[in-house]
């Protein structure tokens, strides 16, 4: 079975606070764009990785590993696969890649090994993986709150052409988040914007709606 696993944008992606449980309250619009891996899975004995990107660890350091772990280990079979990624979204660079692959692993082992699980069964071994990892076990454009796993779908009418440009320098999602500074507070008022502008199918208002907290922090 040969998957393609697409990339998102976050169009906005505000910290609107520290949670009680450590993580961070988000609201967040997430967008799946035109770049994908491709993952492979065939039946084997064991579950093996393999994959294009030599500094990409095949072992349980990656979410590929850790999601066919933790489905045969929650479904209770005895069943292995040989999953073989051909990565082509560059890493740490907060396109979601390895959220998505692990949700391809989810759902293409779901098939493979024969267990008619449930989307909703599978986005809740989802959110043990990570937060971005249910949005991609849907489709198109979704609203995040939450830590970002709680979704709402949005309509999806159309596209827009975007500019991905790769600086070439890998940021770590906990590194990041740890730069928040302590005691920050937000409200989504870049959401809201973005909302609207999106039911109008503006373009401009789109562009001009694009927020993302994080930039805050990251910038040299």
């Amino acid at each position: 079975m040969v998957l393609q696993t697409p990339a998102k944008v976050n169009l906005v992606l505000e910290v609107l606070g520290k949670r009680p449980d450590g993580y961070h309250e988000l609201s967040t619009v997430m967008q799946a764009v035109d770049l994908f891996d491709r993952l492979t899975v065939e039946a084997a004995g064991t579950i093996t990785l393999e994959t294009s990107e030599p500094d990409l660890p095949t072992d349980d350091r990656n979410l590929v590993m850790r999601a066919a772990r933790l489905l045969r280990d929650t479904a209770g079979v005895e069943a292995g696969a040989r999953i073989v990624l051909d990565k082509r979204i560059p890493v740490a660079a907060g396109l979601g890649g390895g959220s998505s692959d692990a949700a391809a692993t989810l759902w293409g082992l779901n098939r493979l090994w024969g267990l008619r699980w449930r989307r909703e069964r599978l986005v809740e071994l989802a959110v043990r993986l990570g937060m971005d990892v249910p949005f991609f076990l849907g489709r198109g454009r979704a609203l995040g709150t939450s830590r970002g796993e709680v979704l709402r779908p949005l309509p999806g009418v159309g596209g827009y052409a975007m500019v991905l440009v790769n600086p070439g320098v890998g940021l770590s999602t906990q590194e990041v988040y740890g730069r928040v500074p302590q005691g920050w507070r937000a409200e989504a008022e870049g959401t809201r914007r973005m909302l609207d502008a999106l039911k109008g199918r503006n373009v401009v208002r789109v562009a001009a709606a694009l927020t993302n907290h994080l930039e805050l922090w990251v910038e040299p």
